[in-house]
């Protein structure tokens, strides 16, 4: 690759120009519990919110065991009190870490099993719910989707017990109560979830150009997630508002049940500015081969869809709160309160009933 002195010194502008924004105050929590004095040390946390006053946690003690830990925490008038804990096997000896969702009537979905479980806020086993690969539900939805290929996806009414409501083609996006999205080769689709009467579709690029993404917000609107960013749409395409988020990658949304507010976890990689040209020279002499881009911080920000502030934001440019890609922070139903696992502190915020438009 031939690069020319000009070239080389609008890359390098480019990068001496992206300074991040100054951090802002940081949050403080209204409540804590220490996890570790409640239950034993774990090297993998994850949680969710099982209902506005309860909060599920996952914990995996480590390689040298084959079991886990899940616990729910009564979060009620400012206060963390423990619920309930059970000790079960992991599948496979450890091989899939859990993840939790909180669906209706104040269930746990936990999938890491062959087949979801649903658990009842005071870990009973209701019943094992015969998805094969679980498409994240919405929250507190009764729905969940099964994906089965690009072409085809089903769906479930969630029990006690399961039934299967019906099929239909492309990739499911999202499902809540009322809705599905599924996307074709170039077009996203958004049916009545029970009759499967579309409601609207619009075109978006072909896989091969953006893997986009859909979450369905309420009643009228959509958040496409986009190689980009992310945006607002109504059902039939039309953008209400770009979202902003921040910097680095994350793949799992926290969404009150209006859709109204949305919670980001991006895990970050800022480094100093000449150890980003070092690699971006790096990656020239070696062809593309450059240096290992593990990140290295973890930001929760909670962003409103209707007008684009930003409510809540917690960065730790530093340091992760756990391992990348696990779940470590989710939003309450009604959007009042984050809640974050931090290695073995459980913390909860409060959001403020409006936020300030940047």
């Amino acid at each position: 690759m031939n690069w020319t002195t000009v070239e080389l010194c609008s890359i390098i502008a480019a990068i001496l120009c992206s300074a991040s924004a100054q951090a802002a105050e940081r949050p403080t929590p209204i409540a804590t519990m220490d996890l570790n004095g409640q239950w034993p040390g774990a090297v993998a946390t994850t949680l969710a919110f099982a209902s506005e006053d309860t909060i599920a946690i996952a914990r995996y003690p480590g390689a040298d065991t084959v079991s886990r830990v899940i616990i729910t925490i009564d979060w009620r008038n400012g206060k963390l009190q423990p619920l309930k804990s059970r000790s079960l096997p992991i599948y496979g000896g450890g091989g899939r870490f859990e993840n939790l969702y909180g669906i209706s009537n104040g269930n746990i979905l936990s999938d890491v099993t062959p087949h979801p479980e649903l658990w009842s806020r005071d870990l009973r086993m209701l019943e094992e719910v015969p998805i094969g690969v679980l498409h994240p539900p919405a929250p507190q939805s009764g729905m969940a989707a099964e994906w089965v290929s690009f072409k085809q996806w089903n769906l479930y009414r969630l029990g006690p017990p399961a039934a299967f409501v019906r099929s239909g083609p492309g990739e499911i996006l999202s499902a809540s109560n009322d809705f599905i999205a599924a996307r074709g080769d170039n077009d996203l689709r958004i049916e009545n979830a029970i009759s499967g009467v579309v409601i609207g579709s619009f075109r978006i690029k072909p896989r091969s150009v953006c893997q986009q993404w859909a979450t369905i917000l309420g009643r009228d609107r959509l958040m496409l997630t986009e190689c980009n960013g992310a945006r607002v749409v109504d059902f039939h395409g039309k953008e209400r508002i770009n979202v902003p988020r921040g910097d680095g990658w994350g793949f799992r949304y926290g969404v009150s049940i209006d859709g109204s507010r949305v919670l980001f976890e991006n895990f970050t990689r800022r480094i100093p500015t000449s150890q980003r040209i070092s690699e971006f020279f790096e990656s020239i002499v070696s062809l593309g081969m450059g240096p290992p881009v593990n990140s290295k911080g973890e930001e929760i920000q909670v962003v409103d869809t209707k007008t684009g502030a930003i409510c809540f934001d917690l960065d730790s440019p530093d340091r992760q709160f756990g391992n990348a890609g696990e779940t470590h922070a989710d939003l309450s139903p009604s959007g009042r309160y984050v809640a974050v696992v931090d290695g073995s502190e459980l913390r909860v915020y409060s959001l403020p009933a409006s936020c300030a438009t940047r």
